[in-house]
């Protein structure tokens, strides 16, 4: 017998009173979270609701599987990737380090 069980972190699409929807750039039609920093920007959200999908897009995936027959417990973690955007342009800002 084996156990699964898993997690997926995400960042809501719409969250009322927090997220703006991008209206220029390449990311147009999605909505982003406005930096709570002093910034001209902030980081799109994941663009759906809740779903009980394990491939469901993320920020955060964790996944254990513990195998009672062969007494052995694996898991497995991936890290999904943060956009960060300019509030007007709707573009990513190019800072050292990142993708060009």
């Amino acid at each position: 017998m084996k156990l699964h069980l898993w997690s997926n972190v995400f960042i809501p699409g719409e969250i009322p009173g927090l997220t703006e929807p991008v209206i220029n750039g390449p990311f147009v039609g999605q909505f982003y979270l406005p930096s709570p920093l002093p910034l001209q920007g902030g980081f799109l959200t994941d663009n759906r609701g809740f779903s009980k999908h394990t491939r469901a897009s993320s920020r955060l995936h964790t996944r254990m599987v513990v195998d009672f027959e062969k007494s052995r417990v694996r898991d497995w973690h991936q890290c999904g990737e943060t956009i960060g955007i300019h509030r007007e342009t709707g573009e990513e800002p190019l800072h050292a380090g990142t993708r060009q």
